[in-house]
């Protein structure tokens, strides 16, 4: 009986696995709203609906992102003052063939026309800014690098998604391990 209890984990934590792939999932290939070259320094898009948003940069795998020269900044379009961005936390980064995408900021905002703006400035920490100016420009590729705009999650949300994902494998682990050993424990 103790074994049925245990095998009974398996499913258990394919649920859980599932679901916390389907979050991360949803927060990492949200709907864009803007694709703009960083060669481009300006662009409008609007917001349908209020939530949270994040700033990607997009450029060509195995190419250096120049994240120490461009400072994204976002105005609603008939106020001057702009929109407070939140450093990601984890700084996600996904690959898809030839490209590759880095979240640099999310921000929150209401529904509305709004403007981003590359301005000069460094979307990183000092220590990391240092590092790339080691490398200098090798590598980058500023005609095919772009800005995007997607919706996005709450951090809280990814965090749950991880440890959801995290607990499912565990939870199908242990049902495996400990349904298989559940007579010899018993004994």
């Amino acid at each position: 009986m103790n074994q049925i209890l245990l095998y009974c984990l398996i499913p258990i934590g394919m649920f859980m696995l599932y679901r916390g792939i389907v979050f991360m999932i949803k927060t990492y290939s949200g709907k864009i709203l803007l694709e703009m070259p960083v060669t481009q320094k300006n662009d409008s898009f609007y917001i349908s609906e209020p939530g949270i948003y994040a700033i990607w940069m997009k450029a060509p795998l195995f190419r250096r992102i120049p994240v120490e020269q461009f400072l994204p900044v976002i105005y609603k379009e008939n106020l001057n003052n702009p929109e407070y961005l939140e450093r990601s936390f984890f700084r996600p980064r996904t690959n898809f063939g030839a490209k590759s995408r880095m979240e640099m900021f999310k921000f929150s905002v209401d529904t509305g026309k709004y403007k981003l703006e590359l301005t000069q400035g460094s979307s990183v920490g000092s220590l990391e800014t240092g590092v790339a100016k080691l490398f200098g420009n090798l590598l980058v590729d500023l005609q095919n690098t772009t800005i995007q705009i997607r919706e996005s999650q709450s951090t809280r949300q990814i965090i749950f998604g991880l440890l959801l994902t995290i607990f499912g494998f565990l939870f199908i682990m242990a049902g495996f391990l400990l349904g298989a050993v559940a007579d010899q424990i018993a004994r």
